[in-house]
C-alpha cells in the first residue's frame, strides 16, 4: 500500500508493489471509496503507472485524482455547442463519435490532419475541418472528428487536469506522466498516441543523456521522412515560453527545449485568433502564475528543423487548470492555494466557470466577464439552471470593478 501523492510525484519506488499487483491479481485497487475500485497497471517505457479503470472513474471520490466525471455516452448533447462551452465542458461530451472506446479499453481517436503540408488546417473552435489525412498514410473519414482544440481539451478532461483537489501537488513531471500514462490506451489512425507524442520533461543534469535519446528517438523519424521527401507528422506537446518573429514567420520557444518550433504568417494568425489571451501572456513573466500549453502538430524540414502545420494553445493557471479569461485565472489559482476541491462547469453544471466541489450542496461559480444585455442574460440562464440542479450560487462581476467576493467556505468533514 502507499500513498497516490507520493506516487504520482515518483512512481519508481512503487514499481515492485504495482508489479506484485500485476502478476498476483492482474489490477491495483484504489482505496478512496467503499469498495475499492479496480486499477489498470499499465506498462510506459518500461515503467508500470496506474491508470482508471475504463468507465469507473465517477465511482472515485471526488478528492481522488483518479476520479473522472461520469463517461460521454451517458450525456446527450442537443443543442450546438458554443466556443465558450467547449471551453467549460469535456470535450467527449461534444464530440462522442470522434472518441470511442472499445472493448480492449483502447480509445479509437479521430482528429483533423491538414491534407496538404502547405496548407494549414483552420482552427475552428467548434467547427468541422476537411476530412483528415493520417499522419502519413489515408485514413476513414467516416465518423466525426476532434480539432486539435478539442483534442488538447479532450485531453486535458481524461487526465483530470481541470480538477483540483485537497491536498494535491501539480507541476509539469507530474503533467506528462498523467498523459502519457493515458496516452498509452489511445490510439489515432491505427497508431499509438506515445509512438507520435513528445512531451518536454523538466530538465534534470543527471538524465541529460536519456533525455536527449527521448528526443531523438520523437524527432528522427520525422527527418528521415523528410530527407526521402515524405510526409510524417507528430504531437508535441509542451509549455510556450516565448513566440517571436523570424524572417519567414514565427517560431515558439518551449519550455525544456533547446530548438525553437517555426511557424508560417498564416498559422499564426489562426492561432491569434484562437487564443488571443495566451499569446497576450506571453513571454512568461514570474509575476504571472499561469501557463501557456500548446498542443502542436509538428514535421521536420529538411534542414532538421521542426515546422508546425497546426496548433492549438491554452491558457492554464498555475497548476494547469485551463482558463479563458483572466478572471478565471485569478480565481483558479486562488482556489488552488487555498486548498479547495473544485472542477470546470459540466454536466448539470454546464457553463459555469467553476464548481466548488467540498461545499454542501455544491456551488456554481458564474463569473460575469462582460456586461453587454446579450452576455449578461447567457450568464442569467446559465445560473438558474444550475438552481434548478440544486447548486448553491456564486457571482463575480469583475467588469463592474467588483472585487473578488469570499469564496464559500468548504463544509466541515466529521472525523
Amino acid at each position: 500500500m502507499f500513498e497516490a501523492q507520493d506516487y504520482l510525484d515518483d512512481p519508481l519506488p512503487a514499481q515492485g508493489y504495482l508489479n506484485q499487483a500485476r502478476t498476483q491479481h492482474g489490477h491495483a485497487l484504489c482505496l478512496c471509496s467503499t469498495p475499492h475500485r479496480q486499477m489498470v497497471i499499465r506498462e510506459v517505457n518500461r515503467v508500470l503507472y496506474l491508470a482508471v479503470w475504463p468507465n469507473d472513474g465517477h465511482h472515485h471520490d471526488l478528492c481522488c485524482e483518479f476520479y473522472r466525471e461520469p463517461n460521454s455516452a451517458e450525456v446527450e448533447q442537443k443543442e450546438p455547442v458554443t466556443g465558450h462551452q467547449l471551453q467549460n465542458q469535456p470535450s467527449k461530451s461534444i464530440l462522442t463519435p470522434a472518441a470511442r472506446l472499445n472493448a480492449e479499453g483502447i480509445w479509437d481517436i479521430n482528429v483533423d490532419v491538414p491534407r496538404d503540408r502547405s496548407k494549414p488546417v483552420q482552427i475552428e473552435p467548434t467547427g468541422h475541418q476537411a476530412p483528415p489525412e493520417r499522419l502519413g498514410v489515408g485514413v476513414s473519414t467516416s465518423r466525426d472528428s476532434f480539432s486539435l482544440q478539442q483534442f488538447l481539451s479532450w485531453i486535458w478532461d481524461a487526465t483530470s487536469m481541470a480538477r483540483w483537489g485537497s491536498g494535491w501537488r501539480r507541476d509539469w513531471w507530474r503533467v506528462s506522466r498523467a498523459i502519457r500514462t493515458e496516452a498509452g490506451a489511445i490510439s489515432i489512425c491505427g497508431e499509438r498516441l506515445n509512438d507520435m507524442l513528445y512531451i518536454p520533461p523538466p530538465f534534470r543534469k543527471d538524465r541529460e543523456v536519456e533525455i536527449h535519446s527521448e528526443y531523438m528517438a520523437f524527432v528522427q523519424p520525422l527527418i528521415d521522412a523528410a530527407a526521402k521527401g515524405q510526409v510524417r507528422r507528430g504531437f508535441l506537446l509542451c509549455e510556450i515560453k516565448a513566440v517571436d518573429r523570424t524572417e519567414y514567420g514565427y517560431k515558439f520557444q518551449a519550455r525544456n527545449m533547446a530548438r525553437p518550433v517555426f511557424m508560417d504568417e498564416q498559422l499564426h494568425a489562426q492561432v491569434a485568433k484562437q487564443a488571443p489571451l495566451s499569446l497576450a501572456f506571453l513571454p512568461r513573466r514570474k509575476e504571472l502564475k499561469c501557463s501557456v500549453v500548446a498542443l502542436l502538430l509538428v514535421e521536420s524540414t529538411e534542414k532538421g528543423n521542426l515546422r508546425a502545420i497546426n496548433a492549438s494553445l491554452m491558457l492554464t493557471s498555475e497548476k494547469y487548470v485551463p482558463v479563458s479569461t483572466k478572471y478565471e485565472l485569478e480565481l483558479a489559482n486562488q482556489l488552488c492555494e487555498t486548498n479547495r476541491t473544485f472542477t470546470r462547469g459540466a454536466g448539470r453544471h454546464l457553463g459555469a466557470d467553476f464548481v466548488l466541489r467540498d461545499t454542501d450542496p455544491a456551488t456554481a461559480m458564474v463569473i460575469y466577464s462582460l456586461l453587454t444585455p446579450d452576455y449578461v442574460r447567457q450568464r442569467d440562464r446559465i445560473v438558474e439552471e444550475c438552481e434548478r440542479n440544486g447548486c448553491a450560487i456564486w457571482k463575480w462581476e469583475p467588469a463592474g470593478a467588483q472585487a473578488l467576493p469570499p469564496v464559500p467556505r468548504p463544509r466541515i468533514v466529521a472525523s
